[in-house]
């Protein structure tokens, strides 16, 4: 039987009680909101057979001030339940649990408090689930004073101070919390797979009409036109070059009588014959129907983190219509929504240059000095556990549990070090404008990288499957004569084992009762026999064949294959329908500096600054104070993507960059002997190229009027995790926080503001950061934001 914890707080502690009428008021005047609050369509009434989302609406509907005890079997929600359930100010992430204390305990303080789990951030309350979170007395005998924190953090208090026998149930309950884990966005390579299929068949986007990129004279719109730069036109003259000698080498062949010969034949072991590799931007390297008209299909937004040291070097930027210029670019009633013609206007482009600032270019040192120990003490270990790092065991064929001989452990390389990202283009429109600011120009851009950027390098598994069996029939002969003693031995053996996962179930505690002490005595509450189960997790038991002892290691010959890999080059496991390019284009968003303004090379410069945890998201829910309720730990601010300047060019204004991390970047252009500023003259400068920084779509910005309290917090904890990790945003305000559906770990075509589950429906994030900086010491600025936070989302008296 899965164990049943009784330990789920039903009585309210005395701060609770006080508030109690203000939310069944709020519950009263509560109008149902734009999108469904966590109501399954098929929620007509309360089951018999409970679960944790039936427990979750029953807290939500008495947090509301409903009286749950109109929760029968069987019977139907009555309007005012259904209605509850929608409404923006019903709360569903509520602690609810009460962790009992030893009436003669000591005092939890600062000073003897115990660390819980943590995510990187090192925000010390939380927790896997709402369920994880707890109410305590610090004191037990003072039943007034109850302060919130988290499961894992009272079991550490516990075992110190010798507690665990009064809190058994929920002792029990940590040791079943999942541990915090970092969580990815959908796998954005499940993306490109279907999307090339349509681009090849023609169902999506339109290819470029061809263009001669010789054609000194041609101002068509090729995606790769004739502006770009010098060492891109003497790539295309070497491959004219290598065109012109295939075709005299078919001639050649014509003339022998080989005219129905292909040039390419099968690959050969020598170098001559060796496929041509592919090279990213370059025309030879792209099949039929690439290059495609930028815009013409919805390519995928770009939500995964990317180191800085893998960021392009070099970004070629297509603007046809000088929007680098940052100034409005107005377009008609009839234009604003319909993408422009690419192909008709001249392809005009500029390149750019990656800035890193000084303090960022110091910590990808000391981060590669760090990479480069590790290499090291990983080759000083070659034995098992080395082994066992850079392979896969080959699962035995034998079924019944016994001795048998050492199974084969394939040995094969690490996969190669990610190369640097050399080149990357980007494409911007006007009929993608995503808003124009005080200081800056925000547009939704096409970004085309490598491959090789975004997608890992493959193993595959056939292949070496094939490679071993070949090998051992080198080794041991075909018909086995040749087997070593030592492999023949059946000196291994494999066990069934079997694996129970318990069982998690929560039933109420009476209601009415005092909160765990009575008198100086302990006073357990007892658990109502005809109480509903709510079974959180079912249970589960399983078997399956372990092995154990020595294996056999056999180091394969098959080699990595990069994701830019030419097509011939490809084994047949490995071979798409149809060939595709060595790059493809994802969705980002260009940020642009108006003229003489410095706010967006400050919020380049804070965004290499900021923690690696404000882009990562994780499992489970954070409590910051001044929130009572946990919300969920989803990244903090978009991911950068880099910070780009024109190559060789003024940048149109009378400042340049300073970007030591002492003091604010700002553009500065100074004569070297004089403390004035020079200004150029008007003969002097070149037309305005802005600087471009590159950032995640993270959506669009909220009203805080269309969301629920729930929401409310998980933005507003944004903030407070913001104040957590030092750091003073400087523009509170809606525009300032970015809305779209999620959660972003599961497909784009599946996210949306409604689920069963009920969870997840949103994904925020802080943008603008021109203002922030580190908090000060007097913590002064951070006590203004955090008021501020608390009028923008009516927090004030909550």
């Amino acid at each position: 039987m899965p164990p049943k914890l009784d330990s789920m707080a039903a009585s309210d502690s005395d701060d609770t009680k006080k508030s109690k009428g203000k939310e069944k008021e709020k519950a009263r005047e509560a109008t149902s909101g734009d999108r469904d609050r966590n109501v399954p369509a098929s929620e007509d009434h309360f089951p018999k057979e409970r679960t944790e989302r039936d427990l979750s609406i029953r807290m939500a509907l008495r947090q509301a001030g409903y009286d749950v005890s109109k929760l029968k079997d069987g019977a139907e929600l009555d309007e005012a339940a259904r209605g509850l359930l929608k409404a923006k100010t019903t709360r569903t992430r509520v602690v609810v649990r009460a962790w009992p204390r030893d009436p003669k305990g000591k005092y939890i303080t600062p000073d003897n408090t115990q660390p819980g789990k943590t995510t990187s951030s090192g925000v010390q309350l939380w927790g896997a689930t709402i369920y994880d979170f707890f109410r305590v007395r610090r004191i037990p005998d003072l039943p007034s004073l109850s302060t919130l924190t988290t499961g894992s953090k009272l079991a550490a208090w516990m075992r110190k101070h010798g507690e665990e026998k009064y809190a058994g149930d929920e002792m029990e309950w940590t040791t079943l919390e999942e541990d915090p884990k970092e969580l990815s966005p959908f796998d954005i390579a499940k993306l490109f797979g279907p999307m090339d299929v349509k681009i090849a068949k023609g169902r999506l986007g339109s290819p470029m009409p061809p263009v001669d990129v010789t054609d000194e004279t041609n101002q068509g719109g090729c995606v790769r036109s004739n502006e770009a730069p010098e060492e891109e036109r003497e790539t295309g003259e070497e491959n004219k070059k290598e065109k012109e000698a295939a075709c005299d080498d078919e001639e050649d062949r014509k003339e022998d009588g080989m005219g129905d010969v292909r040039i390419h034949t099968t690959p050969q072991p020598n170098a001559a014959a060796q496929p041509r590799p592919q090279i990213p931007f370059d025309l030879s390297s792209y099949p039929a129907p690439w290059p495609i008209v930028p815009f013409t299909y919805p390519a995928p937004n770009l939500e995964n983190y990317i180191p800085l040291n893998r960021l392009p070097k070099k970004l070629v930027v297509h603007d046809p219509w000088n929007l680098l210029s940052a100034k409005d670019y107005y377009l008609d009633d009839d234009e604003e929504n319909e993408p422009l013609d690419w192909t008709g206007e001249p392809d005009i482009t500029h390149v750019y240059e990656l800035k890193l600032s000084q303090g960022a270019i110091k910590r990808l040192e000391a981060e590669e000095a760090e990479i480069e120990k590790e290499k090291a003490k990983l080759k000083e270990g070659l034995g098992d556990s080395y082994v066992r790092k850079q392979g896969f065991l080959i699962r035995p064929t034998q079924t019944q549990p016994g001795p048998i001989e050492p199974p084969v452990y394939v040995v094969h390389s690490p996969p190669p070090e990610p190369e640097p990202v050399e080149e990357a283009h980007l494409y911007i429109s006007p009929s993608h404008s995503a808003g124009r600011g005080n200081h800056s120009i925000v547009y939704k851009a096409e970004w085309e990288v490598p491959r090789s950027m975004l997608l890992p390098h493959t193993l595959c598994r056939e292949c070496v499957m094939k490679d071993i069996e070949e090998i051992l029939k080198e080794q041991d002969g075909e018909d086995g004569s040749k087997k070593k003693a030592c492999w023949k031995e059946k000196s291994a053996r494999l066990e069934r084992v079997e694996h129970v996962k318990p069982g998690v179930s929560i039933s109420l505690v009476a209601e009415g009762q005092d909160f765990e002490t009575n008198d100086g005595k302990t006073t357990r509450k007892k658990v109502d026999k005809n109480a509903d189960i709510y079974n959180i997790s079912p249970g589960e038991v399983y078997s399956k064949m372990e092995f154990e002892g020595p294996v056999r290691p056999i180091e394969t010959r098959v080699s990595w294959v990069s994701p830019d890999a030419p097509y011939s080059a490809r084994c047949s496991h490995m071979k798409t329908a149809r060939p595709y390019p060595p790059t493809t284009k994802v969705v980002v968003m260009a940020k642009l500096s108006l003229q003489y303004d410095k706010h967006l090379a400050v919020e380049a410069h804070n965004y290499q600054k900021f923690p690696k945890h404000f882009f990562e998201h994780w499992n489970g829910l954070n409590l910051l104070p001044p929130l009572h309720d946990p919300t969920p730990v989803g990244a903090v601010v978009p991911q950068f993507y880099g910070y780009y300047i024109p190559v060789g060019a003024n940048q149109g204004t009378d400042h340049k960059e300073n970007t030591d991390d002492d003091d604010d970047p700002e553009q500065t252009d100074t004569d070297s002997n004089s403390t004035t500023r020079r200004v150029s003259t008007r003969s002097e400068r070149k037309p305005y190229l802005s600087p471009i920084m590159l950032l995640e779509n993270c959506g669009v910005p909220l009203n805080p009027n269309d969301l629920n309290i729930d929401d409310k917090n998980e933005c507003a904890a944004l903030y407070y995790r913001f104040h957590c990790a030092g750091w003073v945003h400087g523009s509170i305000a809606q525009r300032n926080i970015l809305v779209q559906p999620g959660p972003l770990t599961v497909s784009p075509s599946v996210r949306g503001k409604s689920t069963s589950e009920g969870e997840g429906q949103l994904s925020f994030r802080l943008i603008d950061f021109g203002r922030s900086c580190p908090l000060s010491s007097d913590n002064r600025s951070g006590a203004e934001e955090e008021m501020s936070v608390s009028y923008l989302f009516g927090h004030m008296g909550y």
